[in-house]
């Protein structure tokens, strides 16, 4: 990487190299989970050096998640020694949001495993307890946490949200805060999301991939006739 480099700043990627990197990540997620602690910079040494930047974009939020949930302090200046190429103001945003711990329960539920993340926040798997259901927990980013605007906008979804019942759109089924923390509990789906099983088998062969976009058309056509 150059200096002060964006980490996702990178060349498009080809199929390939977006498998290799996919399939490390899940290997480095499996290893700390299963309590092994790997390295960033052991990992990225399996990598041709093309694939690098792009995989360390993936690498560091996961081992800044699993070190936050091990109760490791995670120092600024530790991540810019280990990467001093990374640009700071994106590393510092990424440790500001690991910085809203999540507690081991919000609420009624208890809170599992990490499912994954994306723009908005974090998933988790979690277990209402007094009924024992197990759902999924989408836990807002510090970002919004904080913005009454975006807050608005959350809440505005949310009650798009509850309007949707239909086999193919995963059901909404509560929104609360606690703690501070906001967070929006769906209805949880057993098995991998259709990206992860792209990225590491490949493209679709015809029949199912033309099942499942039938099955997202389907959802998306309800939501569209309620007005979303």
């Amino acid at each position: 990487m150059t200096d002060s480099q964006h980490p996702t700043e990178y060349t498009e990627l080809t199929e390939d190299q977006m498998l290799r990197i996919n399939r490390l990540c899940d290997q480095f997620e499996s290893e700390w989970k299963a309590g092994l602690h790997p390295s960033i910079e052991t990992t990225l040494q399996k990598l041709p050096t093309a694939d690098r930047t792009a995989a360390l974009a993936e690498l560091l939020p996961l081992e800044i998640e699993y070190r936050r949930r091990d109760g490791t302090e995670l120092r600024f200046d530790e991540y810019a020694t280990r990467f001093p190429s990374l640009d700071r103001t994106w590393l510092a945003g990424l440790l500001e949001t690991a910085s809203i711990a999540v507690p081991n329960q919000l609420g009624d539920y208890l809170i599992l495993a990490r499912i994954g993340g994306g723009g908005m926040g974090t998933v988790y798997k979690a277990l209402h307890q007094r009924m024992g259901r197990t759902v999924a927990l989408k836990v807002l980013r510090s970002e919004i946490q904080h913005n009454p605007e975006l807050l608005r906008r959350f809440d505005r979804e949310v009650r798009a949200a509850a309007r949707l019942n239909h086999r193919n759109i995963v059901a909404a089924l509560d929104a609360r805060e606690d703690q501070e923390i906001h967070y929006l509990v769906t209805e949880y789906v057993e098995g991998q999301d259709l990206e992860r099983i792209v990225r590491q088998q490949g493209p679709l062969p015809l029949k199912p991939a033309l099942e499942a976009i039938l099955q997202a058309a389907r959802g998306l056509e309800f939501a569209h006739a309620q007005g979303i």
